[in-house]
């Protein structure tokens, strides 16, 4: 199985992840982590 029929594979097993959302969610996540270690 080549890289591009991997990807579409992947994408049709898992077409409800929001990307852009998860990456907002794991940005105030480390954030959050960064100034609880600074106190």
């Amino acid at each position: 199985m080549d890289y591009m029929s991997a990807k579409s594979e992947l994408e049709h097993r898992v077409p409800a992840i929001d990307w852009k959302a998860v990456a907002i969610e794991v940005a105030l996540m480390g954030s959050a982590l960064v100034i609880m270690m600074q106190f």
